[in-house]
């Protein structure tokens, strides 16, 4: 399997996988009588190794696109989440309108990539390899404003106040830019040649699913 190692959704500790993603797939793992093995990879070459069954399993609050229904065999949604604005507290960016004259930066093979380029007014949308690196620019002031995993982001900033960083839903324009007003659904991506996995896993998903609390709805 592959896991991008970003927490609180995956991370690797003493060889095993935490996380909400991570322990989820562990716990399927387990039921399955399956061994994991773990390969951290940057997201950009992850999807190429899953893509070519490289790696049979890639999760880490990936989400849902029908693009992506072509190329992978995703399970149910696990959770769901909406768009926001990474950015100093200083700035209160909440809409599209408020990112003209300002850079916007995502991680390399994230969803929402080709509406960002179509916002009028943007100085630039840079690419970078790893969440990390977008948020050490807005923090040095290289970037304006990060789109990224929300739950990724409240969890590193809960452990690091002295950033001066916020992040804030942005508002959602559904007939302009579609993806980025959606909410994502979180899902596992299963190779495509391997159906009689998916179909194992899938099912541990839903069964997870209905001991939970909430119901999930695609829609």
């Amino acid at each position: 399997m592959r896991g991008d190692g970003d927490m609180p959704m995956t991370g690797l500790k003493d060889g095993k996988l935490i996380g909400t993603d991570g322990e989820l797939l562990a716990k399927i793992a387990e039921r399955l009588g399956l061994e994991i093995e773990p390969r951290q990879m940057e997201w950009s070459g992850a999807i190429q190794a899953t893509k070519q069954g490289q790696v049979d399993l890639m999760l880490g609050s990936m989400g849902w696109t029908e693009e992506r229904t072509k190329v992978f065999t995703m399970t149910d949604p696990i959770y769901y989440f909406a768009t926001t604005l990474l950015q100093k507290k200083e700035n209160n960016f909440t809409t599209f309108a408020d990112m003209k004259g300002h850079t916007i930066g995502t991680v390399t093979g994230f969803t929402p990539i080709p509406e960002m380029k179509t916002i009028p007014g943007i100085t630039e949308v840079k690419l970078y390899d790893t969440s990390d690196a977008v948020i050490r620019d807005i923090v040095a002031g290289r970037l304006d404003i990060g789109v990224l995993d929300p739950t990724l982001v409240e969890y590193a900033l809960l452990q690091n106040p002295d950033w001066g960083l916020h992040q804030l839903p942005l508002t959602p324009e559904p007939d302009t830019y579609p993806i980025m007003s959606t909410k994502y659904y979180s899902i596992i991506s299963v190779w495509p040649e391997n159906k009689e996995l998916y179909e194992a896993v899938n099912a541990e998903v839903q069964k997870a699913l209905k001991v939970l609390p909430y119901k999930v709805v695609k829609g």
